[in-house]
């Protein structure tokens, strides 16, 4: 498959105010008693050691000295941000609840909510779904769906000597015959040849626009996630991009799956929110435009079980949460909690608080919020599930 999906014929013509998505993977599932369930009056729940309940805004959270960055991005963004807190993924196995978390469903044949955005936008993308890293499931739309590798091949690939400028050439060349011909300059056919010789154009400047881009981010110091979030806001703020999804493999690459030496988690979570921060702070400044119209998606697969293990870990839990941030998102909000057990509990989708007559969400649930933001149908991918309002403007 190509890494360009159909370029010969998709120009790059992006609608500037179609919102765009960062899909961010905690993968391996990260602990929600360090963020998202203050749950310390429970003594059969091992919560973070030292820790205390954070509160910012609305927004109440695991907060320790570890990783002042949750307090620090909050305090910055938490009027943009809102957590979904009690996602029931129904399984413990890496795999099926990656394909739940991502597309709504274990089945190995799926769409994940990120391929079904980028599918069905409204504008046209030299790259729709760019995959950096992380999972990725587009069983019938993956010729939207360009996946790089971590060696380099997305800024190999863009330079425009890269790319064959022939068929650009002939459209100039028979524009300019056209135009030596002043009773056919009105034609259908001239009218034809200007439009695809401004497509034309249009992508070739669009690649050399995010190959000098990239070329600049080549020389930024940083961990692997402050790159790949860095590559990400250049390829959707130069419109090649309306999805672009990376994986978080955790401090110094450890991962998130804690079986043991759960403290992990706490390291991991300071990289993230740091980054996310620093990643809003590049949006907010350096592309405005894209910062009115940005979704960032944080997600993991699966959660914690509440208690530490012999190998002071923890295995594997069937209770998430998600993080949506920016464009279209009812920030200062929490939805949905985590009861005194750490298991989901019932949410009215309308207004997002807990509600005992309400549904225990599902990650259909989620699916479906994204897609109302995305403007999007759902098609048959998500059905009799509705989106959680209360989480969206």
């Amino acid at each position: 498959m190509s890494l360009f999906p159909s370029l010969s014929v998709r120009p790059a013509i992006a609608n500037v105010d179609e919102r765009r998505f960062l899909f961010v993977f905690a993968e391996g599932g990260w602990d929600q008693c360090h963020l998202f369930a203050p749950l310390w009056n429970n003594s059969r729940i091992d919560m973070e050691p030292n820790s205390s309940l954070g509160e910012i805004g609305n927004i109440q959270f695991v907060d320790s000295d570890l990783k002042p960055a949750v307090g620090e991005f909050l305090r910055d963004y938490g009027q943009r941000t809102c957590f979904i807190n009690g996602i029931g993924v129904r399984s413990v196995a890496h795999d099926t609840c990656l394909r739940l978390i991502s597309a709504g469903t274990s089945n190995d044949r799926c769409n994940d909510w990120a391929s079904l955005i980028a599918a069905q936008s409204q504008s046209e993308y030299l790259l729709p779904h760019v995959v950096l890293s992380g999972p990725n499931y587009s069983s019938d739309f993956s010729s939207y769906v360009s996946r790089v590798g971590g060696n380099g091949q997305l800024g190999l690939l863009l330079p425009s000597d890269n790319f064959v400028t022939a068929e650009l050439d002939i459209y100039e060349d028979a524009w300019l015959n056209q135009l030596q011909n002043p009773s056919t300059i009105q034609s259908e056919r001239f009218n034809d040849l200007h439009q695809k010789a401004l497509l034309a154009e249009t992508n070739l400047q669009n690649i050399q626009n995010l190959d000098a881009t990239l070329s600049l981010l080549d020389e930024v110091e940083g961990n692997d996630l402050a790159l790949d979030m860095q590559r990400a806001v250049a390829l959707l703020g130069n419109n090649v991009s309306r999805c672009v999804s990376l994986k978080h493999n955790g401090f110094q690459g450890l991962g998130y799956d804690s079986h043991a030496a759960n403290a992990v988690q706490s390291r991991n979570l300071q990289e993230l929110f740091n980054e996310l921060r620093m990643t809003m702070q590049i949006v907010e400044t350096q592309y405005p435009l894209l910062y009115n119209n940005l979704t960032i998606v944080v997600l993991s697969e699966m959660g914690r079980f509440p208690q530490l293990n012999q190998r002071q870990g923890k295995t594997h839990w069937m209770h998430t949460s998600s993080i949506l941030i920016g464009s279209g998102v009812h920030g200062d909000k929490m939805v949905g909690a985590y009861d005194n057990d750490c298991m989901s509990s019932p949410v009215d989708l309308r207004t997002g608080e807990v509600f005992s007559g309400g549904e225990l969400l599902k990650p259909e649930h989620l699916g479906a919020t994204l897609m109302r933001l995305a403007d999007a149908d759902p098609l048959d991918h998500i059905q009799n599930v509705d989106p959680i309002l209360g989480a969206i403007q």
